[in-house]
């Protein structure tokens, strides 16, 4: 077992780079930015992933994130397609949906209490 003191210095370990910003021409790319845009494209192709193993349709991950992050949290997004299992309605909600449309209810609610 890793002490807690060597845990919590390991992201301190981790260096920044020495260029924070490349000018590609007239465009300027930041890696924080670019940082964040591989972290939301690895979450939406693994959730898309597990999402079509358990029987889900493909792309439905990325449909409901894009939804997402282009209405805000101001207005709900309701995901209803194929959510039969907690793990199910677990996947839509990390994706971004707020509401969750599925004839299932009873079976996911038993689930939950387990």
């Amino acid at each position: 077992m890793v002490a807690p003191t060597v845990v919590g210095l390991l992201p301190a370990s981790i260096p920044s780079p020495v260029n924070g910003v490349w000018n590609l021409g007239p465009i300027p790319i930041r890696a924080y930015a670019l940082c964040i845009i591989v972290g939301i494209v690895v979450a939406v192709w693994v959730g898309n992933r597990r999402w079509v193993a358990r029987g889900g349709a493909p792309g439905t991950v990325a449909d409901v994130a894009l939804m997402r992050r282009t209405v805000g949290p101001e207005i709900g997004v309701k995901a209803a397609e194929g959510i039969r299992t907690y793990a199910d309605a677990l996947a839509m909600i990390a994706a971004g949906a707020n509401r969750l449309g599925t004839s299932a209810s009873l079976k996911i609610l038993e689930e939950a209490e387990e």
